[in-house]
């Protein structure tokens, strides 16, 4: 199996074909996002794209939202 990652440097995207979430689109249908951002508590400026939030994150600062923004909450047990 070949798995190709591709990280951008100074930014938190990454590209990981095995790392794909799983998500329900506005019809209901399951959808793959497999280019997205990790959110994380500094993640605070956010802009057009993808973002997961895998895990409890508590983010104290104001976060700026840029463009066409997509979120994705991770319910660990589907």
């Amino acid at each position: 199996m070949l798995i190709v990652c591709i990280s951008v440097p100074g930014t938190a995207v990454k590209v990981c074909a095995a790392d794909s979430v799983k998500y329900l689109d506005a019809n209901g249908a399951t959808k793959n996002c497999t280019e997205y951002t990790p959110v994380e508590s500094t993640t605070t400026a956010w802009n057009t794209g993808w973002y997961v939030v895998n895990e409890s994150t508590e983010i104290e600062d104001r976060i700026v939202v840029t463009g066409d923004v997509k979120l994705i909450l991770v319910n660990k047990k589907l």
